[in-house]
């Protein structure tokens, strides 16, 4: 399918779209908290892709390509939005602007360890995590595709999470999955 997307062939980059487009939206939506610009980072995620496809080996680095891409995005949208309003506030409010973007980091900082907890997971339950939190896959959707029983996926999930919250700690867990 990479190949043919590089050739600039239309049906493989709509299979591709149908595949990710709900995911990433999500995942853009989670990030920025404005369904309007969500889309709009999705999009032009796409339109990169459509534009100047990147060399990539396999769907894995495909994948990863077009979640970098969005959060990257998101997080530029995040400090221009945040650049704006404070441009547009006057000096009393600079200690609430600087609170803004100190959550704004932190939240940054947030993403930037769950992905690099995420990475630490052994390859399997890694993409099991990603196909479920990420992309949406249910778990019997995720047996199939992986060859697996339904079983085997819940409990790669549950042991994601638990290694998860072991290295990110329940504070941080909680922040990114429960708020």
């Amino acid at each position: 399918m990479l190949l043919r997307l590089a050739e600039g062939e239309n049906a493989a980059f709509r299979k591709l779209y149908d595949m990710y487009y709900s995911a990433l939206m999500d995942f853009a939506h989670k990030l920025t908290g404005n369904m309007a610009e969500a889309e709009d980072i999705t999009l032009r995620t796409f339109a990169k892709l459509y534009e100047r496809p990147p060399e990539l080996s396999n769907m894995t680095h495909l994948r990863r390509w077009l979640f970098l891409t969005v959060r990257n995005d998101s997080l530029n949208y995040l400090k221009k939005r945040k650049y704006i309003q404070s441009n547009e506030r006057n000096l009393q409010d600079s200690y609430y602007s600087q609170a803004s973007l100190d959550a704004i980091m932190t939240e940054e900082e947030l993403v930037r360890r769950l992905y690099n907890a995420i990475e630490l997971l052994p390859a399997q339950r890694r993409r099991i995590f990603i196909l479920t939190y990420l992309e949406g896959y249910k778990a019997r959707e995720i047996a199939e595709l992986l060859g697996i029983s339904e079983n085997t996926v819940n409990t790669q999930k549950k042991r994601a999470l638990v290694g998860l919250r072991s290295s990110l700690g329940i504070v941080v867990f909680y922040l990114l999955f429960y708020r």
